[in-house]
C-alpha cells in the first residue's frame, strides 16, 4: 500500500526540497530555522515518525511557505491515514507558484491523490433551513471549494442546528469511495402547550380557597366532628366504668357473696383505661380542629404561618402548646 512512499525512495523525492536553496554566505536565524526544520523533517520521515515528521514540515511552511513544504505536509498526512487533509495539503502543492513542483514531484503528488481520493467520501449537503449550523464530530465542518464535505474512512456524526427548529443528528459511516447527498432537515420546535403556562403562571390558591372549593369536608371539620364522637365514647366508657364499681361495691358489703368479683374488677380496669384513652383523644382531636377551623377562616395567614400545635397526654387529661 505504502509502494509510492517507500522510505528511501521518498527521501530521496524529498530531497529535491533543498536543491533550489541558494547559498548564502550569512543565513539569517529564519533560514537556519528553516533548513534544520527541513533536514529533521527528512530525518523522522525516514523513520517512520510520520507525526514528527509533518510537524516539522509544517514549521517549515510557517517559516517559508511553498509548494515543497506543502507537499511534505501532504505525504506525512497521507502516511497517518488522514487522507482528508493528505488531500487538502497535495492539491495545493499542486498549484502553489512559490518554488513549484517539478515535472517527477508533481506525478508524484498526483498518484498520492488518486489513492487519497479512493479512501475517503465525498458529499453533497442538502439542508433545511439553509442557515442551520453544521457540526462533524463535534468540530465545524470545512466545505472544499466546490461545496462538498470530506470525511475520512469511519463513523462520523453530523449534527444540524438553527433557531426555532430541533437539532438534526445524522450520523454517516464511510468506507472509502462514497460519492453521494447528506441530507439534514431539521424540523419547527414544538410549540409551549398553552395550558401548561396557564397551570405554571396561575397562582396557587391559598389552603381556605382550596379547602373550600375542593368539594369535599374540610379536614378541620373532620377533626371536630371526629372529636365530639370520641366524646360521646368517653361518656359511654365512665357509664361503663361506673357499673363495674357499683357492682363491686355491692361484693365488699359484709356477707355478700361474689364468686365473679376478680372478673367485675379487670371490667373496670379495663374500663378505666379505654375512658382515659378515648378522652385523650377526643380533648387533643378537638382541641387541633378548632385551632384548624380558626386559622383556616381567619385568611391573615399563608401556608408559611401556620399555625403549629403539640398536645400530648398528661396524669389528668391533656396538654397543649403552640403558636398560632
Amino acid at each position: 500500500m505504502r509502494d509510492l512512499v517507500r522510505p528511501c525512495a521518498v527521501a530521496l523525492a524529498l530531497a529535491l526540497v533543498t536543491t533550489t536553496w541558494t547559498a548564502r554566505a550569512q543565513p539569517s536565524a529564519a533560514d537556519a530555522e528553516y533548513q534544520a526544520s527541513i533536514r529533521n523533517a527528512l530525518s523522522e520521515f525516514d523513520s517512520g515518525n510520520f507525526a514528527e515528521a509533518r510537524a516539522l514540515f509544517r514549521r517549515a511552511h510557517e517559516l517559508q511557505p511553498s509548494a515543497r513544504t506543502l507537499r511534505g505536509i501532504g505525504m506525512t498526512s497521507f502516511e497517518l491515514r488522514e487522507y482528508v487533509d493528505a488531500i487538502r495539503s497535495l492539491s495545493a502543492s499542486i498549484t502553489d507558484a512559490r518554488r513549484p513542483l517539478e515535472a517527477p514531484q508533481r506525478a508524484q503528488v498526483q498518484g498520492l491523490l488518486d489513492r487519497a481520493q479512493t479512501f475517503v467520501g465525498r458529499y453533497q449537503l442538502d439542508v433545511d433551513p439553509a442557515d442551520a449550523t453544521l457540526t462533524v464530530d463535534g468540530h465545524a465542518i470545512v466545505r472544499e471549494p466546490d461545496g462538498t464535505l470530506l470525511l475520512d474512512l469511519g463513523r462520523h456524526s453530523i449534527v444540524g442546528r438553527a433557531q426555532a427548529r430541533q437539532d438534526a443528528t445524522v450520523a454517516v459511516e464511510v468506507r472509502g469511495g462514497e460519492r453521494d447527498t447528506l441530507t439534514v432537515r431539521l424540523s419547527a420546535a414544538a410549540a409551549p402547550d398553552a395550558n401548561v403556562n396557564r397551570e405554571l403562571s396561575a397562582p396557587r390558591p391559598s389552603r381556605a380557597q382550596r379547602d373550600e372549593g375542593g368539594g369535599g369536608i374540610p379536614p378541620a371539620v373532620w377533626l371536630v366532628t371526629s372529636g365530639v364522637l370520641a366524646t360521646g365514647s368517653v361518656l359511654a366508657g365512665l357509664l361503663w366504668w361506673q357499673d363495674r364499681s357499683d357492682e363491686i361495691a355491692k361484693c365488699d358489703v359484709p356477707g355478700a357473696t361474689c364468686p365473679n368479683r376478680d372478673s367485675l374488677a379487670l371490667e373496670r380496669g379495663v374500663a378505666a383505661a379505654v375512658t382515659i384513652g378515648l378522652g385523650v383523644g377526643a380533648i387533643v382531636t378537638l382541641v387541633v380542629g378548632i385551632v384548624s377551623m380558626s386559622s383556616s377562616s381567619g385568611g391573615s395567614t399563608g401556608d408559611g404561618d401556620r399555625a403549629a400545635l403539640t398536645c400530648g397526654p398528661t396524669l389528668r387529661g391533656a396538654i397543649c402548646s403552640g403558636r398560632f
